[in-house]
């Protein structure tokens, strides 16, 4: 017999690194999309999600109990668009694949250094959980 599914849990967090900060003047472990740090006393102002597309976690993966998490870095550019994007962390490939799909449909607010747009490295995680 099917067991019913109850709930489906997605989260999409995003991860306080490489370029995922709140804004300030503190440079943290922020980075500028060609790895370098943000320099010491800029002020820095953190990309902002304007517009997030989930993951369609589809039926048959749910039915076969695929669950983990993927984690990505991206690069996003200085008009807010994801160019860039490598796997840091990726527990099925087809999560994967279904993360990357929805990722590449974000747009941004783009970061700020000095009050300029510019380029920099985001940390996406998504979790997969099922829950009865």
């Amino acid at each position: 017999m099917k067991k019913q599914l109850t709930q489906i849990l997605i989260l999409f967090l995003p991860l306080l690194a490489l370029g995922c900060a709140s804004g300030g003047s503190s440079p943290g472990p922020f980075r500028l999309a060609d790895g370098s740090p943000i320099p010491s006393g800029a002020d820095f102002e953190r990309a902002k999600v304007i517009d997030k597309v989930f993951p369609n976690y589809r039926s048959e993966l749910r039915e076969k109990h695929i669950t983990g998490e993927v984690a990505l870095q991206v690069t996003i550019d200085e008009q807010g668009k994801v160019t860039d994007m490598r796997v840091l962390k990726g527990d099925h490939q087809a999560l994967v694949e279904i993360t990357q799909e929805a990722v590449r449909q974000w747009t941004f607010e783009p970061a700020r250094l000095d009050g300029r747009p510019v380029a920099v490295l985001y940390n996406v995680m998504q979790r997969f959980s099922l829950k009865r």
